[in-house]
């Protein structure tokens, strides 16, 4: 994928809980319009 550099996924265990935090890095040329946020994440949507 164009722009990748890097992705770390984290976990955390507090209180019988798991919470995960996910950060992904690009390049910052990556997102330069609406078209490449669609490319990485998908066709958005505004309802469920």
């Amino acid at each position: 994928m164009g722009g990748f550099r890097g992705a770390q996924l984290l976990r955390r265990d507090e209180d019988g809980e798991v919470a995960f935090t996910s950060i992904t890095w690009f390049s910052i040329t990556w997102f330069t319009d609406l078209d490449a946020v669609r490319a990485f994440a998908g066709m958005i949507t505004n309802g469920p």
